[in-house]
């Protein structure tokens, strides 16, 4: 018969191993999508400390340092509201003419700017393209705004024409007005290089029909009081 031993060991000691300490360093991302939804992932990177973007597939060689190297904002001083472009760590202002406040909000991957400025005959979107400014204005409309444009130079906005909000779809000098049915205003915030488009929409206040709840609601309210006092008087 052949014996069979066995081996006890020992408890290990696990006090004297040295651990990583894997939370100190932040995750590392290599961002893939630079659409809308990649762009806007690569926004909220910037602010996170636990994520740490280390690179980026970029499809086309004009996309190489725009993407995720350029950044389009507006800051404040003392001399107003102004426009700006980040590359880096250098930045550009932006200031249309004769404009009191200016607003940048989207760049393509040419590095065409839009955004909006106000004068004092009211807000206008506008269009920069190398620092040559073209305005951007839905006809008959109060007030708008340029809000994204993609490869193609077609850009996004909203402008607001007889008191109600429309987006619109700017492409060779013609605007199209959007509007999404049943919906007091629409706003397009977004376009890819697909022509698609992303925005929002609020749901119209039914006044007359609120009213009507409540008073049917009050005289509910009335009616079972009564009910109430007829029962237990």
């Amino acid at each position: 018969m052949t014996a069979i031993s066995s081996v006890v060991a020992a408890p290990l000691d696990t006090t004297s191993i040295e651990r990583p300490n894997r939370m100190s360093a932040p995750v590392r991302v290599f961002q893939v999508a630079t659409g809308n939804v990649g762009s806007e992932m690569i926004k909220r990177l910037g602010n996170r400390t636990d994520l740490e973007l280390v690179g980026l597939h970029c499809y086309s060689p004009e996309k190489i340092g725009r993407d995720s190297g350029e950044i389009v904002g507006s800051f404040s001083n003392n001399t107003g509201e102004h426009g700006f472009v980040q590359n880096g760590g250098s930045f550009t202002a932006i200031n249309v003419p004769g404009a009191t406040t200016t607003v940048a909000l989207g760049i393509n991957d040419s590095g065409a700017i839009v955004g909006s400025y106000t004068n004092s005959s009211g807000e206008f979107g506008f269009l920069d393209l190398n620092a040559s400014f073209t305005t951007l204005s839905c006809p008959g409309a109060v007030g708008s705004d340029a809000n994204s444009i993609n490869s193609a130079g077609q850009v996004a906005g909203d402008c607001s024409i007889n008191g109600k909000e429309n987006g619109f779809f700017y492409s060779g000098g013609a605007f199209t007005l959007i509007d999404v049915p049943g919906f007091n205003s629409t706003t397009a915030f977004g376009i890819n290089d697909h022509d698609e488009i992303v925005g929002s929409t609020s749901q119209p206040v039914n006044e007359p029909a609120s009213l009507s709840m409540l008073l049917g609601g009050l005289l509910s309210l009335a009616a079972l009081s009564l009910l109430k006092r007829k029962i237990f008087v």
